[in-house]
């Protein structure tokens, strides 16, 4: 009788990470770079490293590990590689088509939504109490910790 069903083990998100790193078809420099974002994500999928750094400690350009870090962002789960809330709900809705100039508004005042000043989002957002609506439903729809549904290390 063999055990090996019951000893498999839900992957890890960097696991899952680099599995799409292993077929995104980048340089070998890139993919250096790519490698230390994976290992800079913490459990939720936020990038939690400084880009500068990083390319101060790989001697590149910054733009060379923003531009990896892109390519990054369109690996799944969608929202992944994010560095705040507001850039991994901004990706979903990227992903949706469903970033329009009222929805940025809307991701840019977080805090009032928080507060919910529904007056005051209508107002930056230029949006009605149903177009509101609507958007802050979507919003809810989405994942604002893309990496937790895999498993810890």
């Amino acid at each position: 009788m063999s055990g090996e069903g019951r000893l498999t083990r839900e992957k890890t998100l960097a696991e899952h990470l680099h599995d799409q790193l292993a077929v995104a078809r980048l340089s070998p420099t890139q993919n250096a770079i790519a490698a230390i974002l994976i290992d800079g994500v913490d459990e939720g999928g936020y990038l939690r490293i400084d880009l500068l750094e990083t390319a101060e400690r790989l001697g590149c350009e910054l733009a060379a590990v923003e531009d990896v870090l892109t390519t990054l962002q369109g690996f799944e789960p969608t929202g992944v590689f994010a560095r705040d809330v507001r850039e991994c709900l901004m990706l979903q809705l990227k992903e949706r088509d469903r970033c329009d100039p009222a929805m940025v508004a809307l991701l840019d005042n977080l805090e009032l939504l928080a507060r919910r000043d529904m007056n005051a989002l209508r107002r930056v957002c230029g949006v009605d109490d149903e177009d509101l609506r609507d958007m802050v439903a979507e919003l809810r729809g989405l994942t604002p910790r893309p990496g937790a549904a895999f498993g810890g290390e």
